[in-house]
């Protein structure tokens, strides 16, 4: 994959399960992580199993590697991607399941009727760590070793479930005000503006031009955009290419800083590098040194 995505625009990904199935089990082993910026009404857990990238889940945007868990609530806009390395794939499962499902069927069972709560936190997406993430990858783990008629994968589903329902060492992705586009917007301007921004990230890239691309005002565009988004335009695309230098500065250790941030559209080395140690807590030089110090000693 590239190390930026040429177009994201927001799709509806129709899950083709069996209605008379619990879930959907899926193996990806790709070149790269390259999905499309899309969402879907199934809940999904997904386990990466090998490799590395950004993962941007809502107004969320961080780096990921192997065995990160995560759970996302339906119709949560979420990719990942990563930058293609010779000889080396990556790989990730994934679960996908009905709202329904849980609320019409499992939660009918006593021990899951606290498993609301879970569905509530889902629409931040969960970033599952600690013991939980442990046992539940290896329950994920389980499930891929099985036949699919098996109906051992039913009873690792439910542990699964059973363990995210008593996980208490996760992160919340997603920022409280954030607010995932409804489907006539997802057809329309939100398609336009992912493609916009993600096409022209390495460029100056102002509100204005934004604005007048997608036929809105600026104040019109700044409000919208906050309400979609969940943080201003400008927070935003700071947010994306400070994520991506990141990418850069591990990937290509003898690029320099200077490159990297003229690469990604900053064209003050000053700006760029106190918008990074604000965002990272620390500098590009800084944070390049730790990464690869992380990297030697794997």
């Amino acid at each position: 994959m590239k190390s930026r995505p040429k177009s994201k625009p927001l799709k509806l990904e129709v899950v083709k399960n069996n209605p008379n199935s619990s879930f959907l089990f899926i193996q990806n082993d790709l070149l790269n992580f390259n999905f499309p910026w899309h969402y879907h009404p199934e809940l999904e857990i997904s386990l990466v199993t090998k490799g590395g990238g950004m993962r941007v889940v809502g107004d969320s945007i961080q780096n990921f590697s192997e065995g990160d868990l995560c759970l996302l609530g339906s119709k949560i806009p979420h990719t990942w991607y990563s930058k293609p390395k010779e000889n080396e794939n990556v790989s990730s499962l994934v679960l996908q399941f009905s709202n329904e499902f849980i609320t019409q069927k499992l939660m009918k069972f006593s021990e899951f009727n606290h498993f609301n709560k879970v569905i509530q936190l889902s629409k931040r997406g969960m970033l599952i760590k600690g013991e939980a993430k442990t046992k539940i990858s290896s329950l994920i783990l389980d499930i891929q070793d099985l036949s699919p008629s098996s109906p051992l994968r039913v009873s690792k589903f439910i542990l699964i479930l059973a363990e995210i329902s008593q996980c208490i060492e996760y992160e919340l992705l997603i920022t409280p005000t954030y607010e995932a586009p409804v489907d006539n917007e997802i057809n329309q301007k939100v398609e336009i503006i992912s493609q916009l921004i993600h096409n022209h990230l390495h460029s100056p890239l102002t509100q204005n031009w934004v604005a007048t691309k997608v036929g809105m005002s600026s104040a019109g565009f700044s409000r919208y955009f906050r309400r979609v988004f969940g943080k201003s335009y400008v927070e935003y695309i700071n947010e994306l290419r400070i994520g991506m230098a990141c990418r850069i500065l591990f990937e290509e250790p003898k690029k320099s800083i200077t490159k990297v941030a003229y690469d990604l559209g900053f064209n003050n080395l000053t700006h760029f590098n106190r918008l990074f140690k604000k965002f990272k807590k620390k500098t590009p030089r800084e944070y390049r040194s730790q990464v690869t110090d992380y990297s030697e000693n794997e």
